[in-house]
């Protein structure tokens, strides 16, 4: 077996890479509900979010919500302190923001810490902790 040039290997490897941040960069889609809740049988999830080419849908109560990714700057608000690089990732839409953060992480605008990974705020102030459905 003749060795790969260089080149087409490097060029395979960025390939590679380039796909596995793509496939890690999207934490928030799939199906939830609100956590400790039992599931009703043959009722779909009260949220769902899909990717799409400009961020995500966000399915609540049957309805779809175009949702775009927060920025830092907005992360910044919601997570005082917090730099860049924790695993944070938030969707906006403009009926509420939904994230996916490190177990433990303090949820805004509350006295509670997140013991899912996910949560939702809705825009009368709410906080939501929420499980992802297998």
């Amino acid at each position: 077996m003749t060795p790969l040039p260089a080149a087409v290997a490097l060029a395979a490897l960025l390939a590679l890479a380039a796909a596995a941040q793509a496939q890690a960069a999207d934490l928030l889609s799939g199906s939830y509900r609100p956590a400790g809740e039992p599931a009703a049988p043959d009722m779909p999830a009260p949220l769902r979010i899909e990717a799409n080419s400009a961020g995500w849908t966000a399915w609540f109560d049957g309805q779809p919500q175009p949702m775009q990714e927060m920025g830092w700057a907005g992360l910044a608000k919601l997570f005082p302190g917090v730099a860049g690089g924790h695993e944070i990732q938030c969707g906006a839409t403009g009926r509420l923001v939904f994230c996916h953060v490190p177990r433990g992480t303090p949820l805004p605008e509350s006295d509670a810490v997140s013991s899912t990974g996910y949560f939702t705020a809705d825009a009368n102030g709410g906080v939501y902790e929420l499980e992802r459905l297998p």
